[in-house]
């Protein structure tokens, strides 16, 4: 690579971290998982639990089916630095650019051409889907960083040196850290079984190495996640009935699916990944190909059968980099015709474009998104210590003005939503103006309040954002709200509730 194309990577890679950093707290807006994992870690902070305090008719006891891992290091992480928006995600998005590294790792030691590695970093970092996951305050990147980790160190053992053991169980060590953020991570665990046989039936001369290599890694696993599950759950009878035999939400979520999101590209390139298999599989004996092959294929597999939605572009972040290595590393990287390459730039230019738009819908609508004028608003009508309850976009603002906080949506069925918030009495309901079932508040649990503001930003927009407004790409997010206040003497109490 010449001086003036490393130039550009770099100046290109401190833009777009840049453009990152100060876009962490503007998209999205807080939203459903986002505000529950905060709330999980708010009571791992004050509590040592995993209570979904924020959603208290949703979940009745302890939301353990993720593990402690990603909610002690939030809680690492907000003890430091302080709690915030920006504080919750930025965890997240470091661990998403480590795991552009670590597949910069992978690339080079599965030998691949300068220009195939190029392509397969700057494909995935530019993915809509992975850059949607590096702002959405969720532990997948963290998930994802583990089971990466384990896969570099795990191929490293030098079976002619003792510390080929200890490859074994660093590795195990690291796929028991990736099961206790996220178990859905296990679908890669397809591609240990499948390297097991490689390496049994490739190193004849070190059988019995390679089955300790294995037992180290189990035994490592297994007792991390036997202390969890004994520790927690008492049984592993319990485990399996806590979730998924009593679970209905985690049977949505396990197995083959069509359900989920919308198709989006998820879809082509899991068609151009199966065309680059068929291509290596005829070239499987050069370089580094059976590996590669071993590495992508079983864990395409198992991603799209133990998720659900999956194959329809549910989750596809987690799966972004497999399939980007296997139809780079099928194409681009063993051949030197000219089409897949300009394929791969294609997709390259697709992509920047996609992040090019989004960067600047965001930026035409700053000011709807202004957390901090919306936080100043809402700070003047509700006062320190009052308890709310509110839409999701509203957690952080009332948490840092010291408002207890309850979500007003995805919080149990309507009827009874309706009475658990009269027999709690809150103080205040902040409702965003686009929330749906407002006419239903509106005709039934807001009689007891009065209305007292409408926050807004007002401010004109500018030429640019004018100009923007007009593309067909639209990004409907704002965090105007309608504020209410309970009527005093209405029955519900005599007093706000502020401490």
């Amino acid at each position: 690579m010449n001086k003036k194309h490393t130039v550009f990577i770099v100046v290109a890679s401190i833009v777009y971290v840049a453009y990152h950093l100060l876009t962490l707290t503007y998209s999205p807006l807080p939203w459903f998982d986002e505000v529950s994992f905060a709330g999980i870690t708010e009571s791992y902070i004050k509590n040592n639990n995993f209570f979904e305090a924020t959603r208290q008719l949703s979940w009745d006891g302890e939301k353990l089916m993720y593990g402690p891992v990603y909610f002690a290091l939030q809680a690492a992480v907000v003890k430091t630095l302080g709690f915030s928006m920006f504080t919750f995600r930025v965890s997240g998005f470091l661990f998403g650019l480590v795991n552009l590294y670590l597949i910069y790792r992978i690339c080079r030691h599965l030998q691949f051409k300068t220009i195939a590695t190029v392509l397969t970093v700057t494909i995935v970092a530019l993915d809509p889907m992975y850059n949607q996951f590096l702002h959405n305050g969720r532990m997948d990147m963290l998930t994802l960083f583990f089971f990466l980790g384990s896969y570099l160190i795990f191929v490293k053992a030098d079976y002619n040196r003792p510390s080929y053991l200890l490859y074994g169980i660093v590795t195990g060590a690291l796929l028991g850290a990736a099961m206790l953020t996220n178990p859905r991570i296990s679908f890669t665990f397809l591609f240990y079984v499948g390297y097991f046989f490689y390496e049994f039936i490739g190193k004849k001369g070190t059988v019995g190495k390679v089955l300790l290599k294995y037992v180290a890694l189990g035994a490592t696993f297994l007792s991390l996640y036997a202390w969890w599950i004994y520790g927690k759950f008492g049984s592993l009878e319990n485990f399996v009935a806590v979730n998924y035999t009593n679970s209905k939400l985690m049977r949505e979520h396990i197995g083959f699916s069509l359900d989920g999101w919308k198709l989006n590209q998820s879809v082509l390139f899991y068609a151009y990944a199966v065309f680059a298999a068929v291509l290596l599989f005829k070239r499987r004996k050069e370089g580094k190909n059976a590996e590669l092959l071993l590495l992508t294929l079983p864990v395409i597999v198992g991603f799209n059968l133990l998720i659900s939605g999956a194959v329809t572009g549910r989750y596809y972040a987690l799966i972004a980099p497999f399939t980007t290595l296997l139809y780079i590393g099928g194409t681009v990287n063993i051949f030197e015709s000219r089409g897949y390459k300009w394929v791969g730039f294609a997709v390259v230019g697709v992509f920047a474009a996609l992040f090019a738009v989004k960067a600047m819908v965001i930026a035409a609508s700053l000011d709807s998104r202004d957390k901090d004028y919306y936080s100043r608003q809402l700070a003047a009508v509700i006062p320190k210590g009052a308890t709310a309850v509110a839409d999701f976009p509203y957690y952080y603002m009332l948490r840092q003005n010291d408002n207890e906080y309850q979500c007003l949506e995805e919080n149990g069925v309507f009827p009874q939503k309706i009475k658990f918030l009269r027999e709690k009495k809150y103080d205040f309901v902040v409702m965003s103006t686009r929330n749906v079932d407002t006419s239903l508040y509106r005709s039934d649990f807001l009689k007891d309040y009065e209305f007292v503001a409408h926050v807004v930003n007002n401010k004109q927009p500018n030429g640019f954002a004018k100009a923007v407004k007009k593309l067909p790409y639209r990004i409907h997010d704002s965090y105007d709200c309608y504020v209410y206040r309970r009527i005093l003497g209405s029955g519900h109490g005599d007093s706000l509730n502020v401490k």
